[in-house]
């Protein structure tokens, strides 16, 4: 599920990333749903971490998820929303949380230099 806009539902996706490395076919249409998104819910997976966590944050989402799902090891540092009951969270976008969590997981998460700032500047027209 992820958040879009106006903070409602846009997508659900039960098939998750739907990867298929080796023929690069990959689910287009969930990506450019989380490229449109504010929010984006990232339960935990299989692990004590999720690749929906790191996704959201590639695209500019901010991360949602349950307090127990919170991951001190992989998750500190990063700006979420705790959603224990949908219902109860005000969801406020800032972008300036976005683009910090993007640049914190560039600097854990890559050999990438300083470029990638005007990038993501341009592909999110904030700049």
């Amino acid at each position: 599920i992820i958040f879009g806009e106006n903070s409602s539902i846009i997508d659900l996706n039960p098939s998750g990333r739907s990867v298929k490395k080796l023929t690069c076919d990959y689910d287009w249409g969930y990506y450019r749903h989380l490229l449109n998104a504010k929010f984006a819910l990232t339960p935990r997976g299989d692990f004590r971490w999720s690749y929906r966590f790191f996704e959201a944050i590639i695209f500019g989402a901010i991360p949602v998820l349950p307090k127990a799902d919170y991951d001190p090891d992989t998750m500190k540092g990063y700006h979420v929303y705790f959603a224990d009951n949908l219902k109860d969270v005000d969801l406020n976008y800032r972008y300036d949380l976005a683009l910090a969590n993007f640049e914190l997981l560039v600097s854990r998460h890559s050999l990438y230099s300083d470029a990638y700032q005007s990038e993501f500047c341009k592909e999110q027209n904030r700049c």
